[in-house]
């Protein structure tokens, strides 16, 4: 039986540092996308997992070019909103000497982030999604919502679950998309409650949460009704909790060239081998074997003519 994943979110345009010939201190400036969902829309499609993508673009060139390329790799647009008048959010990315990325944003009038604010288009996107065995979202989706939206959103959840679907959640927390830290906070908590899977990041929640460890972690979002939890730790790896006790699975060690999508490409690869029934041990290694292919190279996306030739140099221990 095939699994299908409707996955809700927000892809921007990119701009991104490219040498340049015109100058010293001149850089120009390429022209891509991303966003974190659809990072991980595009590793699921590529993993054979069916894949549409729930969000909203304007009618102009540039939204064209997204729609065009995001079905090229296999995702399903049908949920995409096309709405006249309205641009795809921008941002900005610079990449430092140690492959960390800094971000400025342009997207407070963005399609998607009308599409997200409204009460009857999330109400109608989501009541599409009733037959889908998945939906995936992250905490920049929440943030984009506002909470009215969000509050639509998690009573729809809450029906999509009783209706026998599975929700899961990547926190992503993103304090400068927060209006304060008590927002975030309750609306995170109320996401979890209503989570079968989640895949945060410990820093992440350490931030927000003031988890001190990442075994609190696991046990705080066990509590609220997470039935699997999945802490990624950065270059330390992943701990993930089963048979009474937690399992630690470490990284690939590789050179970084360039983070984006590290977690989000870890997700997919994760969650694909969970479809196919492998363990969450396999699972997590599958997930580190992608995320390290991936931060070899500059850009969120592997050219898929780099998938068999990237070296992810693996080093576990």
């Amino acid at each position: 039986m095939s699994i299908s994943v409707a996955i809700l979110g927000e892809c921007m345009l990119e701009l991104s540092n490219e040498e340049s010939s015109i100058g010293n201190d001149n850089n120009l400036r390429k022209l891509s996308f991303g966003g974190d969902t659809l990072n991980t829309a595009i590793y699921l499609s590529r993993h054979d997992i069916d894949v549409s993508y729930v969000s909203a673009l304007g009618l102009d060139s540039n939204s064209n070019w997204l729609i065009k390329n995001w079905e090229r790799e296999g995702i399903d647009c049908s949920l995409v909103k096309r709405t006249p008048g309205l641009l795809p959010g921008l941002y900005m990315i610079d990449i430092d000497d140690e492959g960390e990325r800094s971000f400025m944003y342009w997207r407070s009038n963005s399609a998607a982030r009308e599409f997200f604010n409204n009460k009857t288009s999330i109400e109608e996107a989501l009541l599409e999604l009733i037959n889908f065995n998945y939906i995936y979202l992250s905490g920049i989706t929440l943030a984009i919502m506002n909470k009215e939206t969000r509050s639509v959103l998690f009573r729809l959840l809450a029906n999509y679950k009783n209706k026998g679907g599975k929700v899961i959640f990547d926190s992503n927390y993103r304090p400068a998309l927060w209006p304060d830290e008590e927002t975030a906070q309750a609306a995170y908590t109320e996401m979890y409650r209503l989570t079968n899977i989640a895949l945060p990041t410990f820093e992440d929640e350490k931030e927000l949460f003031s988890f001190q460890s990442e075994k609190e972690t696991v046990i705080s979002l066990t509590k609220l009704g997470v039935e699997e939890v999945v802490i990624k730790l950065g270059v330390e790896g992943c701990m993930f909790f089963t048979n009474h006790e937690f399992v630690y699975i470490k990284s690939n060690l590789v050179d970084v060239v360039d983070t984006t999508a590290a977690g989000d490409s870890f997700n997919a690869a994760y969650l694909a081998s969970r479809f196919s029934g492998l363990n969450q041990d396999e699972a997590c290694k599958a997930g580190h074997f992608l995320a390290a292919r991936v931060v070899q190279t500059k850009g969120a996306i592997l050219p898929k003519s780099n998938l068999s030739s990237l070296s992810a140099n693996s080093n576990e221990s």
